[in-house]
C-alpha cells in the first residue's frame, strides 16, 4: 500500500524499468530503487531480509521473495494458521478483541489460498460453507 500510495509499485513490477547507464535520469531511478529496497528489507523479519540485502534492485527482491514464499508453497503456513485458529481461545479477551484476532487469522488464510472457480456459483457456495466453519471456530474458542 505504501508503494502504491507513492506511485512506486512499478519498480517492483517492471512497469518503471531500470534505466540504461548514462541516462540523465539514471541517478533518480537508482535513488528511488534504493529507497524501495530499504523499505522492503526493513519490513521483513531479519532472517528473511538479511539474505536479500545485496539484491541489485527492488524487483530482484520481489522476485526472490515470490519464488521462496509463493502461494504454491503455503501449505505449511496454512497449517500453522489453521492450528492457531483451533487453539485460539477468548480467555480474558473481550469478545471484540477475540473476534478481531480470529478475523486476522482468517484473512491471512484467505491470502494464502489461490482458488480458481469454474463458475460464480462455486465461489458463492464455498463462501457459505466457509462462513459456517468460521462460526464454529469462533464459538469453539468463545469463553474458553
Amino acid at each position: 500500500m505504501a508503494l502504491e500510495g507513492r506511485h512506486k509499485f512499478g519498480y517492483l513490477t517492471g512497469e518503471i524499468p531500470r534505466l540504461n547507464p548514462g541516462d540523465p535520469q539514471e541517478c533518480v531511478w537508482k535513488a528511488e530503487d534504493s529507497l524501495l529496497r530499504s523499505m522492503l528489507i526493513s519490513s521483513m523479519e531479519l532472517q528473511i531480509g538479511k539474505p536479500l540485502l545485496y539484491s541489485a534492485t527492488a524487483r530482484d527482491i520481489r522476485d526472490a521473495v515470490r519464488r521462496l514464499y509463493s502461494r504454491c508453497q503455503n501449505a505449511s503456513r496454512l497449517y500453522t494458521l489453521r492450528k492457531q485458529v483451533h487453539e485460539c481461545k477468548q480467555g480474558s479477551m473481550d469478545v471484540t478483541s477475540y473476534f478481531s484476532k480470529m478475523s486476522l487469522l482468517w484473512q491471512e488464510m484467505d491470502l494464502c489460498r489461490e482458488i480458481i472457480w469454474n463458475c460464480p456459483q462455486d465461489g458463492i457456495q464455498y463462501s457459505k460453507i466457509e462462513e459456517v466453519e468460521r462460526v464454529y471456530d469462533f464459538l469453539t474458542g468463545l469463553l474458553s
